[in-house]
């Protein structure tokens, strides 16, 4: 997430490379919390977010070929040479 951008970014790295990448644009107060909900069908990974409000709006999808049990991470980043403002307070993965 990029809250100075008001962007998130969703990447897919296999062996340290990026083979999957699409960015959507949204509304990013890092003075409210997000939550961002990842989930597949076996063939794509699909990103949602909640706002503070309560909406869920779909964002984000790329391929997920060849998709195996492995690491997942979250950053925020802000602008390049800048700082950033906010903080991945939770991770909960659900199966």
């Amino acid at each position: 997430m990029s809250p100075s951008r008001q962007k998130v970014i969703l990447q897919r790295l296999v062996g340290g490379e990026v083979v999957a990448k699409q960015g959507g644009s949204r509304t990013i107060d890092s003075s409210h919390g997000l939550l961002l909900t990842i989930s597949t069908d076996g063939r794509r990974l699909y990103a949602f977010v909640s706002g503070g409000g309560g909406d869920t709006t779909s964002l984000l999808s790329i391929r997920a070929h060849g998709l195996k049990p492995g690491r997942v991470g979250f950053a925020v980043k802000g602008r390049p040479r800048g700082p950033a403002s906010g903080a991945v307070q939770d991770i909960e993965i659900v199966q």
